[in-house]
C-alpha cells in the first residue's frame, strides 16, 4: 500500500495581509490506474494511461476523460449513476456519458478531484479548500468507499485552517460567496464566523464582563473591523452575531455594524431612479437585516448612525415596524444627542444639504411618545436646546424649504423651550440665507418667536435688526420700547441724536409720521406694519393702536405733511372686511375652555356605538361643523375645511354601515372614527383637535339641531344663550368663571369689541 502524503504547515499568525499557511498536498494510495499524463486539450481534459478511457463526465463546456473504475471506487454518487445505466452508450460510443450540473467549484473543483483520484499531486489552499470540501460531499466521496477519501482529508485541513489562521478564515469565507447553499449546509460560514469571533473575544479588554468600553479602547479594540467590514452582507451578520453570543461589549459590536455600513454607503448611490429592482431589493434587505443585528441595550448605537439607517430605510421603503424601532430608539436618547448627530448629509445636490425630514420623524414621534408617556427620558428642555442648534446649522442653507425649516421649528411643543435665543438666530440666519421669501412668509416664520423667552441681548440685537423687529413685532417689540421708555417718553428728555431716529427701526425717518393722540414719531412703514402684527396676533377687529413707547390709544397715523396739508391713515381701515366672531362663534369658543365630559350623564357616547345609531344620518352635521370650526380658528371662509372633515366624517360612518353584518367590538369602531377624524383635523387645529373630535361625537350623540344642542349646553352651564342678547347675573358670573379659569380672557376682548 502507498503512504498516504498529508502535509501541514506551520502557521504564522497575522493578519489578512500577513503571510499565508503552506499548502496541502494530497496523494490517495491504491490506485487501480495510475494516469500518465492529464492533457488539456481545450475543452476536454483526457487521462491519458495504458488502458482506454470509457467515461466521459461534462462539467459546463469541458469533458473530462476518464476512467470508470477510478473514478467509481471514489465517488458514491458516480459509482451509482455508472451502475444504474450499466453498459448503455449514447450514439453507439464506447464511453458512458455523464453530465453532471451545479457542482460546486465547477470544473476547476473536479480538475483538483480528477487529480486526486488518479494519485496526481495537487495542491489545497485557502482559496479552494471550501469549493473542494462541498465537491467531495455533492459526489459522496466519504469513508464508505475508501479510508483516506476526499471528504475526510479537506475537512481535517480546513478545520486546521480556520482554527489556526486569522487571515485564511476570511479567504474561505469569499471563496463561498460562489456556493452561498452548499457552504452554508455544511456549516463553513458558521464554523468561520465563530472562529473569528473567538479570536476577538481573545482580546480580553473586548469582552462585556470587563470596564465599561471608553473612547481610547474602541481605537484599540477595533483592529478587526476593516478585515470584517470586507464580508458579504450574508457572512457579515453571521460573524457579528456569532460575536454577540461570545459577549464582546455592544459599543464594540454597534460601532463595528457601523463601520461595515459606511463602507457599504460610500460604494453605492440610493439613487433610486437609477437602481434596477434587484439591487433595490438587496439594499432593502440589508438595511433591514443591520436594523435586527444592532444591539438592544440603550445608547450603545449611535444617535447619528440610527438617523443614517432611518434615512436610508425612508429611501428604501423597509418594513414599517423597522422604522418606528429607529425613530423610538433615536427618541428615547435625544435628551444625549448633539447638534451633529443630527446631521444626516443628502447625497444629491438638487436637495438641501442636511435631510431635515429624518430628524422630522424622530422629533414627531418624540412628541406623540413625550404626550402619552409623561416620564419619557428625554426632557424636553435639553431637547429644545437641541433642536434650536440643529436649526442654526442647517439655516443658512438656501436650498432648505421654508415649509421643511418652519416644520422643525413648530414640531415641539411650546414648553420645550425656556429660551428662544437660539430660534431667534436660526430665524434671523434664515431670512438672510433666503432674502426672496415674500412678506407674508417672513411674517409667518417669526410668529413662532416667544418674545418674553428672549433674553436682554436677544432684545436689544433685534431693536437693531429691523428686518426681524419688523416682522416680530407682536408685544415684543413692547417689551422692547420698555428698555428705552425714560429715553423716548418725554420729548424734553430726548438728546439731539435720538430724536432723528425711528423707535421701532433705530434709523433715520423715512416718511416721518405721527400718531394722533401722542403724536410719537415713527417712519410710516414701520408704525404701519406695527399695527398689522400686533392685529395679527390677537386676531381681533382693532378700532385704535396702542403706541409702543407710552401705551396710548391712537386712532390713526399723520403722515406727508406739508405746513397745514396731510395725510391719514385710519388703524382700522385696513380690517374692514376682516370676520368678526358673532355671539353665537364666541360662546362655542368659551365651551373649548370647560372640562370634558360635563354633558356626558345627558348625551352618552358608548351608548350611541353601542346602539349603532351612527347608521342613521344627521342632517345638521355641517351646519355645526362650519361654526365650529370658525369659531376655532377665527376665519369666516372655512368651505375647504369643513368639506374635508365631513367626507372624513361621511366615508368613517359609510363604511361602519357596510360593515354592519361584522361583528365589531364598539369600542374598537368608536377608535376607528376618533383616529380617521383626528388624522384629518389635526393640521388645522393643532391641539384643540382631540376636543374637537369629542364634541363631534357629543353632538352626533345628541341626534338633536343646533339649537337644542345649544340649549342644552346652557341649561348644565349656566351661561346665556348665544343667540338670544340677554343679560348675566353677578351671581351667574362668578359661578361661570370658578369653573372656568380662563374665561376671563375672552370676557375684556368681547366688551371691547361689543
Amino acid at each position: 500500500m502507498m503512504k498516504k502524503e498529508f502535509e501541514f504547515a506551520v502557521f504564522e499568525k497575522g493578519t489578512v495581509g500577513g503571510k499565508s499557511v503552506d499548502p496541502c498536498n494530497l496523494l490517495p494510495p491504491n490506485l487501480p490506474v495510475l494516469a500518465h499524463t492529464l492533457e488539456h486539450t481545450q475543452p476536454n481534459w483526457i487521462a491519458r494511461s495504458n488502458s482506454p478511457t470509457d467515461l466521459i463526465i461534462q462539467i459546463g463546456d469541458s469533458s473530462f476523460h476518464l476512467h470508470k473504475v477510478v473514478m467509481a471506487s471514489r465517488s458514491e454518487y458516480l459509482n451509482r449513476l455508472v451502475f444504474e445505466r450499466g453498459s448503455n452508450r449514447e450514439s453507439g460510443g464506447e464511453s458512458l456519458i455523464i453530465q453532471i450540473k451545479n457542482l460546486p467549484g465547477g470544473k476547476k473543483s473536479f480538475k483538483s478531484i480528477v487529480k486526486f483520484c488518479y494519485g496526481r499531486k495537487f495542491d489545497i489552499t485557502a482559496s479552494n479548500i471550501a469549493p473542494l470540501y462541498c465537491a467531495a460531499h455533492f459526489l459522496e466521496m466519504s469513508e464508505d468507499l475508501q479510508q483516506g477519501n476526499l471528504i475526510s482529508k479537506t475537512e481535517a485541513f480546513l478545520t486546521f485552517l480556520i482554527i489556526s489562521s486569522w487571515k485564511d478564515t476570511f479567504q474561505i469565507l469569499k471563496t463561498t460567496e460562489s456556493i452561498s447553499h452548499w457552504a452554508k449546509d455544511l456549516q463553513i460560514v458558521k464554523r468561520c464566523s465563530q472562529a473569528i469571533a473567538l479570536k476577538v473575544c481573545a482580546d480580553s479588554n473586548a469582552s462585556n464582563f470587563e470596564r465599561p468600553l471608553s473612547e481610547t479602547d474602541n481605537s484599540v479594540h477595533d483592529w478587526w473591523f476593516e478585515d470584517v467590514s470586507f464580508l458579504r452582507i450574508d457572512h457579515f451578520i453571521e460573524v457579528i452575531q456569532s460575536i454577540k453570543r461570545c459577549g464582546i461589549k455592544p459599543e464594540l459590536v454597534s460601532s463595528c455594524i457601523e463601520h461595515w455600513t459606511r463602507k457599504w454607503f460610500s460604494q453605492i448611490r440610493l439613487g433610486l431612479d437609477k437602481e434596477t429592482p434587484k439591487s433595490l431589493t438587496l439594499h432593502r434587505i440589508s438595511i433591514e437585516c443591520l436594523i435586527n443585528i444592532l444591539p438592544a441595550e440603550e445608547n450603545s448605537v449611535t444617535c447619528n448612525f440610527l438617523l443614517h439607517l432611518l434615512k436610508a430605510g425612508v429611501m428604501l421603503k423597509i418594513n414599517s415596524e423597522l422604522l418606528c424601532v429607529l425613530e423610538r430608539r433615536v427618541a428615547l436618547m435625544l435628551d444625549k444627542c448633539r447638534v451633529p448627530d443630527l446631521l444626516v448629509k443628502n447625497q444629491h445636490e438638487k436637495h438641501s444639504l442636511y435631510d431635515v425630514t429624518v430628524v422630522l420623524r424622530v422629533l414627531r414621534f418624540y412628541v406623540c411618545g413625550m404626550s402619552s408617556n409623561h416620564s419619557a427620558k428625554a426632557k424636553p428642555n435639553s431637547v429644545g436646546r437641541l433642536v434650536d442648534g440643529y436649526l442654526v446649522q442647517v439655516a443658512r442653507d438656501e436650498n432648505l424649504t421654508m415649509e421643511s425649516f418652519k416644520s422643525i421649528v413648530e414640531a415641539l411643543p411650546q414648553n420645550a423651550r425656556h429660551c428662544d435665543d437660539n430660534l431667534y438666530r436660526a430665524i434671523d440666519m434664515y431670512l438672510k440665507a433666503h432674502p426672496n421669501l415674500t412678506e407674508e412668509d417672513r411674517t409667518d416664520i417669526c410668529r413662532n418667536l416667544e418674545y418674553h423667552r428672549l433674553s436682554q441681548e436677544a432684545l436689544i440685537y433685534m431693536r437693531k435688526a429691523y428686518e426681524m423687529a419688523g416682522k416680530l413685532g407682536l408685544e415684543t417689540m413692547e417689551d422692547d420700547a420698555a428698555i428705552g421708555a425714560s429715553d423716548h417718553v418725554s420729548s424734553d428728555s430726548k438728546s439731539e441724536d435720538s430724536s432723528c431716529c425711528c423707535p421701532i427701526c433705530l434709523g433715520p425717518f423715512l416718511q416721518l409720521s405721527y400718531l394722533d393722540k401722542c403724536f410719537h414719531k415713527f417712519c410710516f412703514n414701520c408704525i404701519l406694519r406695527w399695527t398689522k402684527v400686533v392685529a395679527g396676533k390677537h386676531r381681533s377687529l382693532p378700532s385704535s393702536v396702542k403706541c409702543p413707547l407710552c401705551k396710548t390709544e391712537n386712532l390713526s397715523i399723520v403722515y406727508e405733511v406739508e405746513g397745514s396739508c396731510f395725510q391719514r391713515h385710519y388703524v382700522n381701515k385696513d380690517f374692514e372686511d376682516s370676520f368678526i366672531l358673532s355671539r353665537a362663534h364666541r360662546y362655542r369658543l368659551q365651551c373649548y375652555y370647560t372640562d370634558q365630559g360635563l354633558l356626558d350623564d345627558i348625551f352618552n357616547i358608548p351608548q350611541y356605538w353601542r346602539s349603532r345609531k351612527y347608521s342613521q344620518p344627521n342632517f345638521w352635521l355641517e351646519s355645526w361643523l362650519r361654526r365650529e370650526i370658525q369659531a376655532l380658528i377665527q376665519e369666516e371662509d372655512v368651505d375647504i375645511i369643513v368639506h374635508h372633515i365631513i367626507g372624513v366624517v361621511k366615508a368613517a360612518l359609510y363604511t361602519r354601515r357596510e360593515q354592519k353584518s361584522l361583528v365589531i367590538a364598539p369600542e374598537k369602531k368608536q377608535e376607528e372614527f376618533k383616529m380617521s377624524v383626528s388624522e384629518a383635523a389635526k393640521r388645522f387645529l393643532a391641539a384643540r383637535t382631540d376636543r374637537f373630535v369629542y364634541e363631534i361625537q357629543l353632538f352626533l350623540a345628541s341626534g338633536m339641531n343646533i339649537e337644542a344642542y345649544d340649549a342644552v349646553y346652557v341649561q348644565r352651564l349656566g351661561w346665556s344663550s348665544p343667540g338670544i342678547n340677554t343679560e348675566v347675573s353677578h351671581s351667574a358670573l362668578v359661578d361661570r368663571t370658578t369653573a372656568i379659569p380662563y374665561l376671563y380672557i375672552f370676557d375684556g376682548d368681547f366688551d371691547e369689541n361689543e
